[in-house]
């Protein structure tokens, strides 16, 4: 699948192709759906956790449908890793606050009311687009008149 951006990869595309540019040359960038689920690094590896959680990883890291949040980076969504060698358990990312928490309506409304940078309405508009990342809507053309 060919986009603009990576948000396919949430949507369920396995190999999508991104960021096309023709300066000098074609370039693109391409996510890997399989990657992604991998353990290569500190951020896939939470990827590799939350496979559930994608659609929320990509409305906390701002997406076509939810803008991003003033210091909602990949460090504050999916947490810091610790030292090499550091047994101690990495530090927190938003999306672990979030898997932990038993309601997450109310975890939403909580993080949009204690956190300044998040716009009014964020956490409502953060629960609709989780609802069409995971139902998206089919649209079927009547056989009829040819109309969708």
């Amino acid at each position: 699948t060919i986009t603009e951006d990576g948000d396919l990869v949430i949507l369920g595309g396995k190999l999508v192709l991104a960021k096309m540019s023709r300066k000098n040359g074609l370039k693109f960038r391409v996510y890997d759906r399989d990657e992604f689920a991998s353990n290569l690094d500190r951020y896939h590896s939470k990827l590799a956790k939350y496979p559930s959680l994608w659609p929320m990883i990509s409305i906390l890291l701002g997406n076509d449908y939810v803008a991003r949040v003033k210091g909602n980076g990949p460090v504050a969504v999916l947490g810091k890793e610790g030292k090499k060698g550091d047994t101690n358990r990495p530090d927190d990312g938003l999306i672990d606050c979030y898997a932990r928490a038993s309601d997450k309506d109310e975890w939403l409304d909580q993080y949009e009311n204690e956190n300044d940078e998040v716009p009014d309405g964020w956490a409502n508009t953060a629960r609709k687009t989780e609802e069409f990342i995971l139902h998206p809507p089919v649209f079927e053309k009547c056989k009829e008149t040819g109309k969708v």
